[in-house]
């Protein structure tokens, strides 16, 4: 079932990390154990964690989870993938039981699914961006480049904004909707709808019935589907739990990384992107020397055991480096030579090298405790004042076998995505204004030895 693929779900239980970043959903869940709730119109309960979710959603929107998520239109379920699911008239809910209790319930990314399946809206969603000439009318979401605006920019910041409905996948168009037309545009996990003629304010943006829409697609295929008993809060269902659980303290720590991070604004799409495109996260003990990576596969970063010592900013640089290759290969897709893979993992120390400096000034951390914090004052000035030369040798050395991996013959002369500043924000390039011109010296062939910089390798750690 690829359209429930892990790695395509939005992060929507946004609780610890959203309410420090976006004031969004209640941060546990809002309800007690309560008898099931069974409108007569379905004729289908809500029950568990999924009617949790339900009445949070209501309790941050003031009442109107009905017109948001709907009416729930099918029993709990599990996929051919053991994915616990239960469909809503705009929504459905998935069971994640491998994560901790505030992120076990997710929403499927609707919008995105839909757009998949049809030429006409792929072509829509690769249109460029209206810009935006008043910002306090108009968001632009630098990962998808698209904005939201007008009606849609209230109705989207009033009734859960990205928690809820994930970025927009396009911008507004004309479309027609059950023989009338409207004006609409979809988002990750829904599709807005404008509607002038309805007098009441409330009612003047609708949602898409995408749960029913997608619940009719999939047809047949469903009824094979066995159900089972909702999960709640807290137990294990039946899905298996593939990552460790973090930790309350583990939660808190990365929490606090994040807003660190988003206390930058022009780095706070790093932190959008990882929560949007439900990047995941656990701690483990990891090989000397290695602090922190991003893997594709399994759409997730693994921080070492070590960062739970240390202050909040080192994990928070380890995380701006992480989720720049977050950012980049789920933008750009994954590297395809060695010269890609270098460039990417530049990139990755120019963003850690960014934050470092609005954090600690343009020398640094005055008095650094450890020898990630005195490799970062290194990056930073190396980055700024040396041409990246340093790092560039660090790259050359510690990275080649994973670069020299992944050359593929003839790819050398492909445009890489990665040898621009394209992905960086404005800050990078405010910061070290040669920045654009250091990546490309890496995109354009880095040297396989360290010496043949002329400097040594420095002796810092991975991430």
């Amino acid at each position: 079932m690829g359209r429930f693929s892990r790695a395509g779900r939005v992060l929507v239980a946004a609780t610890l990390l959203m309410i420090a970043l976006a004031g969004a959903l209640p941060a546990r869940p809002a309800r007690a154990a309560k008898a099931p709730w069974c409108p007569p119109q379905t004729g289908v309960c809500s029950e568990g964690a999924f009617l949790d979710f339900w009445g949070n959603v209501d309790a941050a929107t003031g009442g109107y989870a009905l017109d948001i998520i709907g009416l729930p239109i099918s029993p709990t379920l599990q996929t051919p993938g053991g994915l616990i699911v239960q469909f809503y008239e705009r929504a459905v809910f998935e069971w994640h039981p491998e994560n901790p209790a505030q992120y076990q319930v997710l929403l499927t990314r609707l919008g995105a699914t839909m757009i998949d399946g049809n030429s006409d809206l792929k072509q829509l969603a690769g249109l460029p961006a209206i810009p935006c000439q008043d910002a306090r009318a108009c968001y632009l979401f630098a990962q998808t480049q698209h904005t939201v605006r007008g009606v849609f920019k209230a109705y989207y910041e009033g009734n859960g904004g990205l928690p809820v409905f994930g970025m927009a996948m396009t911008e507004q168009f004309p479309a027609r909707i059950g023989g009338q037309d409207y004006t609409a545009q979809i988002f990750e996990r829904n599709r807005f709808e404008a509607h002038p003629e309805n007098s009441n304010p409330r009612y003047q943006v609708l949602l898409g019935r995408l749960g029913a829409e997608f619940l009719a697609a999939l047809g047949g295929q469903v009824r094979t589907w066995p159900t089972v008993k909702t999960p709640s809060y807290g137990d294990g269902g039946a899905a298996p739990q593939p990552l460790p659980t973090p930790t309350s303290s583990d939660q808190q720590l990365v929490a606090t990384a994040y807003s660190l991070i988003s206390s930058v604004p022009e780095k706070r799409p790093i932190v959008d992107n990882l929560i949007a495109r439900n990047v995941t996260w656990s701690f483990a003990a990891l090989p000397e020397g290695v602090l922190g990576f991003y893997a594709l596969r399994t759409n997730s970063i693994t921080y070492s055991t070590l960062l739970r010592a240390m202050d909040p900013h080192d994990l928070g640089a380890v995380t701006g480096h992480e989720g720049q290759h977050a950012y980049d290969i789920l933008n750009f897709g994954p590297p395809r030579t060695a010269a890609d893979c270098y460039a990417l993992e530049f990139r990755g120390f120019v963003s850690e090298a960014t934050l470092w400096r609005a954090w600690y000034g343009d020398r640094g951390k005055a008095n650094p405790v450890n020898s990630f914090e005195r490799s970062e004052n290194a990056i930073m000035l190396d980055i700024a004042f040396n041409n990246g030369t340093q790092v560039k040798a660090f790259i050359a050395e510690a990275y080649k076998q994973q670069g020299g991996s992944r050359l593929e013959p003839g790819d050398d002369a492909a445009p890489s995505p990665y040898a621009t500043a394209d992905g960086l924000s404005p800050l990078d390039t405010a910061f070290f204004p040669d920045v654009a011109a250091q990546v490309a010296e890496v995109a354009a062939g880095p040297p396989v030895q360290a010496a043949a910089l002329g400097v040594p390798a420095p002796d810092w750690p991975k991430r």
